[in-house]
């Protein structure tokens, strides 16, 4: 009895009380870090857009900003500006210079805004609308311009004083005061009476 009493004992210490086991209950799955909601994801294209704003703003600002050192310098300036064809303003600009429809005059030459801004700042602003046997419409011009960033859309921005008569053609002939900076125009540039676009 001894025996068996000593087999138990041993059976117990080497295996020991096997109590029954309580389930766990499942983890719940984590989502990937890279899973990202449809929230976030228009609140990260939001915050491109604003920066993308941002740095349109500042580019500007600095092209203003060189334009602005062109035109305070007499470096490779312009004392002759040539316009080579004139056109009344479309809608779009019209509505950027007033509401009233303005003169577009093409210069010939490009150096920059900067340059065209220095000389239409420092020339005559003076032209006149001259045609046989009709009272003469003077045209103010505007310092600057219209441009794209390589020129190759290029305008200097005129008011006329008056409506033209229409069905006439006016010859563009600059005053030219000043003694340094001067308008040039060939005999054969005419502009007529504004037809409004639809």
């Amino acid at each position: 009895m001894l025996k068996s009493l000593l087999t138990f004992c041993l059976c117990v210490a080497a295996f020991g009380c096997v109590a029954p086991q309580t389930p766990q209950p499942a983890q719940p799955v984590q989502p990937t870090a890279t899973a990202q909601t449809s929230d976030e994801t228009a609140h990260l294209k939001e915050r491109i857009a604003q920066l993308q704003n941002q740095i349109d703003t500042l580019n500007n600002r600095i092209g203003h900003l060189q334009s602005d050192i062109e035109a305070s310098s007499a470096d490779n300036e312009f004392t002759t500006m040539a316009i080579d064809s004139v056109k009344w303003s479309d809608d779009a600009t019209t509505r950027t210079w007033g509401g009233k429809r303005v003169l577009l005059l093409h210069p010939a030459e490009w150096r920059g805004y900067g340059k065209m801004k220095r000389f239409t700042d420092k020339s005559d602003h003076v032209l006149y609308l001259e045609a046989e046997g009709k009272p003469r419409v003077e045209v103010s011009v505007a310092v600057g311009g219209i441009c794209n960033t390589d020129g190759s859309t290029r305008y200097v921005v005129a008011y006329p004083s008056d409506t033209l008569e229409t069905g006439v053609s006016y010859r563009v002939v600059p005053r030219n005061d000043s003694a340094t900076y001067k308008w040039s125009t060939p005999d054969v540039l005419f502009v007529s009476a504004s037809t409004p676009t639809r």
